[in-house]
């Protein structure tokens, strides 16, 4: 039947305008720009319910972060640090925030056997039953590219694990965030500025994801008109 456009749900946004329920959203900057600061901090806001950065959080929100690098105990290290300069007691997140580590918790959602990607749906389904027992509200995968191994440049590949994320955020009816790398040609100092079109590897994560921010160094005239210290 035709869809009523007059009672039809407007987005159900989680944070900002930027992570929406139901949806994958991206962060894509090159190496040694923040981006994973920037998204622990923002997990601690999302689960405090507090705009300690400035983006709207609508309800404190469960939220799960899953670092493919970093032991948990340099995780937890960061998150002790980040909180003690916002301010933050352990009573402000009341144990809504999960932190994993993908060396205790390692995730392989699809991986190439051979000359085919295929989908390994025991790591999909052990992610999806945290996500539900722990009734998560955010998943953040940082980074992208620690849940994968398949080819990067592949769109076809890529859009495998993102149709799986997806259906997760669906399913569960959460938000997801992917931190991912940005291509060699964005990190240059004094290179050309780019959009997200400076992902790395196939088009197909910027197009799979509802929105995707950028981050990149800022030039010397923007620091200064910023008016940072240096």
């Amino acid at each position: 039947e035709p869809i009523d456009l007059k009672t039809s749900m407007p987005r159900q946004w989680l944070y900002g305008h930027h992570l929406i329920e139901g949806f994958v959203s991206g962060t894509v900057a090159p190496g040694g720009t923040g981006k994973s600061s920037l998204i622990m901090v923002e997990a601690l806001a999302m689960a405090a319910g507090k705009a300690l950065l400035g983006d709207e959080v609508y309800c404190p929100l469960r939220v799960l972060y899953w670092c493919g690098e970093d032991p948990i105990d340099e995780l937890a290290k960061r998150f002790t640090a980040a909180m003690e300069y916002y301010g933050l007691a352990k009573a402000d997140l009341g144990e809504r925030l999960f932190i994993l580590s993908g060396r205790e918790f390692p995730l392989t959602l699809a991986k190439r056997d051979q000359q085919e990607a295929e989908i390994r749906q025991t790591d999909v389904d052990r992610l999806a039953n945290v996500v539900r027992d722990c009734e998560i509200d955010v998943l953040i995968l940082d980074p992208f590219i620690s849940v994968h191994r398949i080819n990067e440049n592949s769109n076809e590949d890529i859009n495998l694990v993102l149709e799986v994320l997806r259906d997760i955020a669906d399913a569960q009816r959460i938000g997801i965030e992917l931190v991912h790398h940005s291509t060699k040609a964005a990190r240059q100092p004094g290179g050309k500025v780019m959009g997200a079109e400076q992902a790395r590897g196939a088009s197909a994560f910027v197009d799979a994801a509802r929105s995707v921010r950028v981050l990149s160094h800022p030039t010397k005239t923007e620091v200064e008109e910023a008016g940072v210290a240096k």
